[in-house]
């Protein structure tokens, strides 16, 4: 025998490696599952990474994705060569995930404002009250990194407003935005009545020296204290800045004994807009999901009552400021 033949015989006698461009497919055969990740492992369509891992293999995208079980297999390809401050959501994320980018952002900056600050003991406040989560807390550089991570873990909360609520904060908008109306101040029924009225409705439900009823009463200080610090920064149109200026310079001068805070002052058109930014807020405390839950279930029984008695609370019409408010509103 030749060599040639040799050679050949050599060759059919091999095992030849098989070739999955021949073989024809089952009728059931899926190649891709419903999470968007190849079903078959055979190597033919993507090859397993070596060496080591981009700097965003602890992006909080995939951090969240990985405790949810929804991580796939094509979101770590994408996210493993971004760093963690990088967030560029992928084609079709929905607006959800875009806003919870914005909302870390907002963390960010207020990590860096607090960076020096004191932290403050928070003892003898009930986990899942309001006024605890409140509190202000020291934030140090070493902590700040876990913080960030752990944002996107943080349990979410999701407060029931009745619908004639929701549309009285339409209106509200287009008074003072469109309209240049102001809400009539010092309030009929400030904030802080309408906390008390709330208290003496609820409190005969709970059983005295309860934990339930210690909740109660953490949760009302705690929305008074959230009305106060949150009024001047996030819950005032433009139009009502100067207004606000006025009456901050009398709270300062003691000159009106009687209304000495925003509480004392405003009333439940601020008080409701403040019930719509609870969530947000809220999401940026470090609560457990259990504390949350049972905040959830006080703020929710508010809620309703406060809906139900929105015709006593609400005012019936707004205020025109005169000529030279409207240009010192202008101004601000």
């Amino acid at each position: 025998m030749d060599d040639f033949a040799k050679r050949e015989a050599l060759w059919v006698n091999a095992a030849a490696p098989e070739d999955l461009l021949l073989q024809f497919p089952s009728p059931n055969e899926t190649y891709v599952s419903r999470k968007g990740e190849f079903t078959i492992a055979d190597g033919r369509f993507y090859t397993e990474p070596h060496g080591p891992q981009g700097p965003g293999d602890r992006h909080p995208v995939l951090l969240r994705a990985r405790r949810l079980g929804t991580y796939t297999r094509r979101m770590g390809m994408y996210w493993v060569w971004l760093t963690p401050n990088i967030n560029m959501p992928l084609a079709g994320t929905s607006a959800k995930h875009r806003h919870e980018a914005q909302l870390a952002a907002q963390l960010e900056a207020q990590l860096e404002s607090l960076e020096n600050v004191q932290a403050k003991k928070t003892t003898g406040k009930k986990k899942g009250s309001l006024q605890a989560a409140a509190a202000p807390t020291g934030i140090t550089r070493q902590t700040r990194s876990s913080a960030e991570e752990n944002f996107h873990n943080r349990p979410s909360i999701k407060i029931p407003v009745p619908d004639h609520i929701k549309s009285m904060l339409v209106d509200d908008w287009e008074n003072v935005t469109k309209n240049q109306q102001l809400v009539p101040l010092p309030h009929v029924h400030p904030v802080e009545e309408i906390l008390d009225d709330y208290l003496a409705f609820e409190r005969p439900h709970r059983e005295d020296g309860s934990a339930s009823l210690e909740i109660l009463e953490e949760t009302i200080s705690g929305l008074r204290n959230y009305f106060d610090r949150c009024l001047g920064r996030i819950l005032l149109y433009r139009f009502e800045r100067a207004q606000y200026y006025d009456l901050h310079q009398q709270w300062n001068s003691g000159s009106d004994c009687k209304h000495k805070s925003a509480v004392d002052t405003y009333g439940a058109e601020h008080l409701a807009r403040l019930l719509v930014s609870l969530p947000e807020l809220i999401a940026q405390t470090n609560m457990d999901q259990q504390s949350v839950n049972r905040l959830r279930e006080e703020l929710t029984k508010f809620s309703n009552w406060f809906g139900r008695q929105a015709a006593k609370y609400f005012v019936s019409e707004y205020e025109t400021p005169g000529q030279e408010y409207i240009e010192q509103a202008r101004s601000v």
